[in-house]
């Protein structure tokens, strides 16, 4: 069989392979250039966008950067993701289609 025979054999069957999954993942933005990365993008035009601005001058300025990180466990049905980051933080947790 060929390589690409192969790896297409391996994902046809890889949900049966695993049984849990434990990983961490951190996310970085740079938030003007991802801004920019969109703006560039030629499909942006059919998302459109919205823009709110604060009429309080208490209202901080946006980070130039953010990061979150990402807590993630999966067993069989059951997920637990556990997110923590600059802008907000959150829990999601799944089993079966709950």
């Amino acid at each position: 069989m060929s390589e690409l025979g192969d790896v297409l054999e391996l994902l046809h069957g890889a949900r049966d392979r695993w049984t849990t999954v434990r990983a961490t993942i951190r996310t970085w933005q740079h938030h003007q250039r991802l801004q920019a990365a969109w703006e560039a993008d030629e499909g942006w035009t059919s998302y459109g966008h919205v823009n709110f601005t604060a009429e309080d001058d208490e209202v901080p300025p946006q980070l130039e950067t953010s990061e979150m990180l990402t807590r993630l466990w999966i067993d069989g049905e059951r997920v637990r993701a556990e997110n923590e980051g600059d802008n907000y933080s959150h829990l999601g947790i799944k089993v079966g289609r709950l």
